[in-house]
């Protein structure tokens, strides 16, 4: 899994899907979600997985945030290990870049509370990305008739210029 490291990486994820948990908050972007003009810009990933962590200075000093930083990691790469360890399909999805923002609560619950709020979250934002990719592939069957203003205007359809009836 690779690392987030820039700033504008951590701005696009926010701006993705959000699951707020008690312990962190996970942030997604799929990168399908790029329209197509925007992707040739965007360095491809080939399905890599990326990931970043932060905590804001609200939860406390620098030695808490590390704490908590370093418990949601730990968490990350369990969950990460336990899925390629037991050869079933990750719990990350490719092509995807997630944000792991810590929460203070993190801090005093228990890691196996931690691990199944990431988890949970995961299940949960796999579901919206899954979602949302099934939206971008469907075109519509019966697209809707184009109106421009001049088509519903009755006006032009009795053969009265709008300036005539002055």
């Amino acid at each position: 899994m690779d690392r987030l490291k820039k700033r504008s990486d951590f701005l696009r994820v926010a701006r993705g899907h959000k699951q707020v948990r008690r312990a962190l908050v996970l942030q997604a972007w799929h990168h399908q979600m790029v329209p197509p003009e925007q992707a040739a810009r965007e360095t491809s990933t080939d399905g890599a997985i990326r990931i970043g962590f932060t905590v804001t200075k609200k939860v406390g000093n620098a030695v808490v945030r590390n704490r908590v930083r370093r418990r949601l990691k730990e968490a990350v790469r369990l969950l990460e290990a336990s899925g390629n360890a037991s050869g079933q399909k990750s719990a990350f999805l490719p092509n995807t870049d997630y944000v792991v923002v810590g929460r203070l609560s993190a801090l005093t619950m228990s890691f196996a509370e931690i691990q199944r709020d990431l988890a949970a979250a995961l299940d949960k934002i796999g579901a919206q990305i899954g979602r949302r990719t099934r939206q971008l592939g469907k075109k519509p069957e019966n697209p809707a008739p184009d109106h421009s203003p001049t088509d519903q205007n009755p006006l032009k359809e009795q053969g009265i210029k709008p300036t005539d009836n002055v």
